[in-house]
C-alpha cells in the first residue's frame, strides 16, 4: 500500500512537472512569434522609410546643387541680355529697334551656347531661361513640358528651378532643369540592392542563429524538467 501510494505521488509530481513546462514552452514561444511578427512589421515599414528619405536625399541635393551650379554660370549671358534690353527701352526710338534686336540675338545666342554645353550631360534632359518676369527665353524652339516628357518615360523627370542674380544680387531671371531620374537614381538604386542583400545575409545568419539556439533548448530540456521537478 504504501509503495502504491509512493508511486502515485511519484506520477502526480512528474505530471505537474511536465504540465508546468508545456504551459512555459507554449507561452515562450507564444511571445517569441509574437515578437518575431511585431519586429518584421516594424523592420518592413523602418526599410521603406529609410529608402524613401534616402532616394529624396539623393535626388533634392543632386538637382538642387547643379542647379546652383547652372544658374552661376548662365549669369553672365542673361546678364548681357538684360542690359541689352534695358539700354533699347531707355534710348531712342531707332536705336531700340536696331541695338536691341542685335544685343538681344548675341545675348540670346550666347545663353543658347551655354545651355548646349550644359545639356550636353547624360543627366540633363533639358534646360529653360526665363527673366525676372517669367517670360520665356531660350533655348528656341521651345524645351518640351515635364507632361511632354513623361510620356516618353516610366519616371517623372525631376524638375528644378533656381534663380539667377548678378554680383549686386537683383535678380535676373530663372533657370529650370528637367533632370533623367533614371540616371540620378542610378547610384542610390545600386547601394539600395547592396543594402537589401546584406538584409537577406542578416536575415540568414538569423536564422541559422535561431535554429541552434532551438536545439539548445531542446537539448536542455531535461535538466529543465528535472529542475522543475525538484520544486
Amino acid at each position: 500500500m504504501a509503495l502504491a501510494n509512493g508511486e502515485n505521488h511519484e506520477k502526480r509530481t512528474a505530471d505537474r512537472s511536465h504540465s508546468l513546462y508545456t504551459v512555459i514552452k507554449r507561452l515562450c514561444h507564444a511571445l517569441v512569434v509574437a515578437g518575431v511578427v511585431a519586429m518584421t512589421i516594424v523592420l518592413i515599414v523602418l526599410l521603406q522609410q529609410y529608402q524613401n528619405e534616402w532616394l529624396k536625399v539623393q535626388t533634392q541635393f543632386s538637382g538642387e546643387s547643379v542647379a546652383r551650379q547652372y544658374a552661376k554660370l548662365l549669369e553672365n549671358p542673361l546678364s548681357n541680355y538684360v542690359n541689352a534690353q534695358s539700354t533699347g527701352t531707355q534710348g531712342s526710338a531707332n536705336q531700340s529697334t536696331t541695338d536691341t534686336t542685335r544685343n538681344s540675338a548675341i545675348a540670346i545666342t550666347n545663353i543658347e551656347n551655354v545651355l548646349k554645353v550644359l545639356t550636353s550631360e547624360p543627366h540633363i534632359i533639358g534646360l529653360a531661361v526665363f527673366n525676372s518676369d517669367g517670360k520665356y527665353i531660350a533655348p528656341l524652339p521651345k524645351i518640351p513640358s515635364v507632361i511632354e516628357l513623361s510620356k516618353n518615360d516610366t519616371l517623372t523627370p525631376l524638375t528644378f528651378v533656381e534663380d539667377i542674380h548678378n554680383e549686386d544680387g537683383a535678380l535676373l531671371g530663372y533657370v529650370n532643369i528637367h533632370m533623367n531620374t533614371n540616371a540620378v537614381l542610378e547610384n542610390p538604386l545600386t547601394l539600395r540592392s547592396q543594402l537589401l542583400f546584406i538584409l537577406l545575409i542578416l536575415l540568414g545568419l538569423a536564422l541559422v542563429v535561431g535554429v541552434y539556439m532551438t536545439r539548445a533548448f531542446y537539448k536542455s530540456r531535461p535538466w529543465i524538467i528535472a529542475r522543475l521537478g525538484q520544486k
